[in-house]
């Protein structure tokens, strides 16, 4: 036992702590727990803000089952196996006396189990019988027997009792024992005995605890809510990648999937069975599948092959059973899918490897017999990197063998197995662990259970007791530093790592969830720390998880990095382990220790628009400014000054959402595990972390909340709390965009083939579908909202635009030929709509002001985003070709000369630095050549032909191009041709061109003097470049030698 604050920790027990309870005035604390074999009978009372042990008692033989403080500090009672025992003091300063309870309201041979004091009267309970006693002093006075079922907990206050009885129904007592309120089992959706109850009088709420590990509140209205359930014994888990969700299975039969960020269970299926071990398997569409094992209990024949030894349901359904599957008699103790698929594999406590293919019927492939005892884990391998397809499989015993086999089960050699490319690290009986086992050899008994790789060099094993360590990765050395943490008791059975986050499951049936940070270590450090890893406890995920120097120095002082130099012949002597002559690293694994990095870089300026994100254009502020995405970063854009400012984050940016008052920028990432990141527009700095994946986002007009679409699901978040408001499944088909309303708690969702308007009432959310037959095609699919003054404007793929007053659609204009792809609205009613190489304005009564031709302003691409600022009458559009362009909403005329932002068109491209420093060239795809300056100058030359390889001549004066593609889109590309260009000036043209390849120019390079240019296609050729005159107006070029590359 051990009590901790600030300045208070002390140990007692020696065998655990059963009850623990604080006196009324909160200073002194009374425990109960054993110190011999499994009784609870040592009592001890504790000063513990002095650390100081008051009294103590020891009843040899006896079994306590609970205690508590009565009315005051100096009285207390223990519920005994011989009945009731009181022990009280008349002042503070002096010893306890002890008596015995007595009574001849009930036989002796009644156990008193539970125990409290309401308003000075004590009150005792048993479990094997429906009775109350009420006591004064030592004396039992009365006996109350109301119930039906026996009593299993007792929780008393100032206000009255509490108590469950063993059918699961709670009753509410007044000081006189007289029944106030009952909340029958009829509100629970499992009968399971309540072990924990808990009443707070200012809430009027009861917290529930019972055997199956789940967590109820109840409210004194009757309402009923879960605020942690899971199941009675948790015996494996794995993740639905796809829908970000978790799969847990337990030995109560119940398969759940959960919400992993609201952690609420989002389906269950009850099999009737024990089971034992889950693998999730993503397929395409909506074939994914989730493979269950069955446990077998000893008991059961063996005889009886028609006995289901797994099932396979569907991912999306878990209802549905897809197969029943047969295969071992005994409990299978681990599954696997391979990563294509195509293989299942089952361990079982038979010693045996069931490998299955999953095609129809899942037919058994292959038995692997070699083990002696069960199977712990096991991993797919591939013959080589380039192999995507499972070839063999490693798989390890709970003594400690290590095999290898086919999947046609063939036994292999370690040595055999050195270039294979194994699709998990589960297995913990491997070379790359040898260091790990070392250290806990040397510890004691306890050894490692399960493990798990981090992605940048470390890695986490769980022991026997319930322990985390991270160390290097492989860890080879016992001297290897490691960093320990602990939660669960009991061995550690799986880690999963899913994005930044950490799952564990401990033989206490609890998943603990860690977030994985980096942490940085002083340059002083051993060279083996860098790169470490951290797990952070995900209670902690709203502080800051940054490591300062000081913090990490402090951490390393307790660490101990003495080398101990033992004699060279006991070193080399390591104890003997059944795997050992088993583990074969790699042929090329080289280990490498070098030092850091002493340079760092700085983005100053990106050239060019991302268009593959979702409205990703902005004016924010006055209209000065532009906020865009490229990639993985965030840009902000000052017209004054031509300044930009970014913010980066992990992946890709999929879409944006800004705010105009608060100046936020919400960003939606590719990969939805790291989540919704809001950035300060004013200093583009991160603001908050929402866990939420994300394709369309927008903020409500305070800035507090934001709803984002990922898939299927419908998430609110609140920023400044960084908690989730609502979340819900959205419509069956494709959800194309989701805005919130004009008005408080509402927002619109548009899609194929449907309108929906939904109103958020606290965390529930409901939607009222707009019938849409009367306007349009059954077909037509809806893909972008907007407002209009407080009516719903809704683009369609047919290029009408639709106003609805509420619900209903009043009107409908024929704005466009092809599909509505983005709508700005204005605050006077006005608002502009796009199309693919259109852009029109209209006023409040529909009616158009005026239409903009794109093409004939040079717009060679269709448009994809879309921002207009009513005050500055100028519209901002983002293209599919990656430029950005500025319009007059008063003329529709282009305000710049030009795009106002260029780039290449997305395709492979070349780059080369002219050798003066000032300025660089780009050729790609598109056909264009194009000159960057420092100040964003943007010089460009239309080649007509794609273009993969430049460079400058070593004086910057001349420009070499080659031309062509792997394959040819159009007769105008003539692949293996070249030029040379003359770069002086701004009229840029073509001096010399030369042609001896029929395959398209990889790479050109100059050599330093000029006179010489090797041109790399099919072959390498090596020209002479000769001029007359400096700068060079005409060149001459002969081929001088041509290296064959293809021998």
């Amino acid at each position: 036992f051990f009590f901790y604050n600030k300045h208070s920790t002390f140990i007692f027990y020696q065998n655990g702590v059963s009850k623990l309870s604080f006196s009324p005035s909160g200073e002194v604390l009374l425990t109960m727990g054993h110190n011999d074999m499994d009784l609870d009978s040592t009592i001890a009372v504790y000063k513990w803000g002095e650390r100081r042990l008051l009294f103590t008692a020891k009843m040899p033989g006896s079994k306590f089952f609970d205690s508590s403080f009565l009315c005051s500090d100096n009285s207390f009672g223990v519920c005994g196996e011989d009945f009731v025992h009181f022990w009280s003091k008349a002042e503070s300063n002096e010893p306890f006396k002890h008596c015995r309870g007595a009574t001849n309201l009930c036989s002796s041979q009644v156990q008193m189990t539970s125990i409290a004091c309401v308003d000075g009267a004590v009150i005792t309970g048993s479990v094997a019988s429906r009775a109350l006693w009420l006591w004064e002093g030592r004396v039992c006075v009365k006996r109350v027997e109301v119930f039906r079922f026996p009593i299993t907990k007792l929780f008393a206050n100032s206000v009255g009792l509490l108590l469950s009885t063993k059918d699961g129904t709670i009753h509410l007592l007044d000081k006189e024992l007289g029944i106030q309120r009952r909340f029958d089992k009829s509100n629970r959706s499992d009968n399971h005995i309540i072990d924990t109850l808990c009443y707070d009088t200012n809430k009027e709420k009861i917290l529930v605890g019972d055997n199956s590990c789940c967590l109820r509140e109840v409210y004194l209205n009757g309402d009923s809510k879960f605020v942690t359930s899971c199941h009675s014994a948790l015996t494996d888990f794995t993740f639905d990648t796809l829908n970000d969700n978790i799969v847990t299975i337990g030995e109560d039969g119940f398969v759940r999937k959960w919400d992993k960020d609201a952690r609420a269970v989002l389906q269950q299926h009850h099999l009737e069975r024990g089971l034992s071990c889950i693998a999730y398997k993503r397929g395409d569409g909506d074939k994914h599948q989730v493979a269950i094992g069955f446990c077998k209990h000893d008991n059961c024949s063996s005889s009886d092959k028609t006995d289901v030894a797994f099932v396979i349901l569907c991912g999306n359904d878990l209802t549905n059973i897809i197969h029943y599957g047969h295969n071992s008699q005994m409990t299978l103790t681990v599954c696997e899918f391979s990563h294509d698929g195509k293989l299942l594999a089952f361990g079982s406590k038979d010693s045996s490897i069931y490998i299955h293919s999953t095609e129809k019927d899942f037919p058994l492939i292959a038995k692997a017999r070699g083990h002696s005892t069960p199977i712990l884990s096991l991993d797919f391998g591939c013959a080589n990197d380039s192999s995507e397809s499972a070839s063999f499989l490693r798989s390890n015993s709970i003594s400690g063998e290590v095999m290898y086999w086919s999947t046609h089960a063939k036994k292999q050699t370690p040595l055999s197995q050195r270039h294979t490319r194994w699709e998990s690290q589960t297995c913990v009986y491997g070379w790359y662990l040898e260091g790990a086992h070392d250290v806990y050899t040397e510890e004691g008994n306890e050894g490692i259970t399960s493990c798990c790789p981090l992605p940048t060099g470390s890695i986490v094993v769980g022991d026997s007791i319930g322990r985390l360590r991270v160390l290097p990765n492989p860890a080879l050395s016992k001297e290897s530093v490691h960093l320990q943490f602990t939660s669960h008791h009991g061995k550690v059975q799986t880690i999963v790592l899913v994005g930044d986050s950490l799952y564990t499951l401990g033989e206490d049936s609890c998943l603990c969830k860690w977030k994985v940070s980096s942490l940085s270590w002083p340059p002083t450090m051993p060279p083996s720390l860098y790169d470490d890893h951290v797990l952070i406890d995900e209670k902690k995920e709203d502080q800051d998880l940054s490591v300062s120097l000081e913090l990490a120095t402090a951490q390393m002082e307790d660490l101990d990095f003495s080398i101990r130099h033992a004699d060279k012949a006991s070193s080399n002597l390591k104890p003997f382990r059944p795997w050992m002559r088993s583990i074969v690293p790699p042929s090329n694994y080289v280990p490498q220790l070098g030092p850091l990095p002493n340079s760092s870089l700085v983005l100053e300026r990106i050239h060019g628009y991302g268009s593959s994100a979702n409205d990703n254009l902005h004016y924010i502020s006055s209209g000065e400014s532009i906020v865009s995405s490229v990639g993985r970063t965030l840009v902000r854009y000052d017209e004054v000054g031509d300044k930009q400012q970014f913010c980066s984050v992990d992946e890709r940016i999929k879409c944006l959402a800004i705010h105009q008052e608060r100046l936020l920028c919400a960003i939606g990432q590719e990969n939805a595990k790291q989540g919704i990141v809001i950035v300060d527009l004013k200093t583009m700095d991160y603001m908050a972390l929402c866990k939420s994946a994300a394709q369309s986002l927008d903020f409500d007009e305070s800035g507090q909340y934001v709803l984002a679409l990922s898939g299927s699901r419908l998430t609110i978040h609140d920023i400044d709390n960084k908690t989730i408001i609502a979340s819900t499944l959205t419509h069956t088909t494709e959800t194309l965009d989701v805005r919130f309303t004009t008005k408080a708690n509402a927002f619109v969702e548009v899609g194929r083939n449907f309108v929906r308007l939904w109103s958020v009432k606290g965390s529930d959310m409901s939607f009222e579908e707009v019938d849409m037959s009367s306007m349009e095609n059954p077909t037509t699919f809806y893909t972008c909202a907007g407002w209009m003054d407080n009516d719903l404007i809704v683009g369609a793929s047919t290029g009408n635009v639709i106003r609805f007053a509420g619900t209903t659609p009043i009107s409908k204009i024929k704005a466009h030929t092809s599909k509505i792809t983005n709508i700005a609205t204005a605050s006077d009613g006005r608002f502009t709509i796009s199309a693919a190489t259109s852009i029109k304005l209209y006023d409040s009564k529909f009616r158009c002001i005026i239409a903009i031709d794109t093409e004939l302003l040079g717009v060679r691409h269709q448009i994809s985003s879309l921002s207009w600022h009513e005050d500055t009458r100028k519209i901002l559009i983002g293209t599919e070709g990656n430029e950005v362009w500025e319009l007059s909403s008063d003329d529709g005329s282009n305000i710049n000369d030009g795009p106002l932002i260029s780039a290449h068109a997305s395709s492979p491209m070349a780059i080369c630095a002219n050798p003066n420093g000032a300025t660089f060239a780009s050729v790609a795809d598109d056909g264009f050549l194009r000159v960057w300056g420092d100040e964003n100058e943007n010089i460009s030359f239309d080649l007509t032909m794609p273009s993969r390889a430049c460079a400058y001549s070593p004086s910057g004066g001349l420009l070499a191009v080659g031309f062509g593609k792997p394959v040819k889109d159009t007769a105008k590309t003539i692949n293996g041709k070249w030029v040379v260009i003359d770069v002086n000036g701004s009229s840029y043209r073509i001096i010399a061109e030369r042609r001896d390849s029929r395959s398209f120019i990889r790479e050109m390079k100059w050599h330093c003097n000029g006179d010489r240019l090797a041109v790399g296609s099919d072959k390498i050729y090596v020209y002479q470049v000769i001029s007359e005159t400096n700068p060079a107006i005409k060149i001459d070029i002969s081929l001088v030698s041509t290296i064959d590359m293809t021998s």
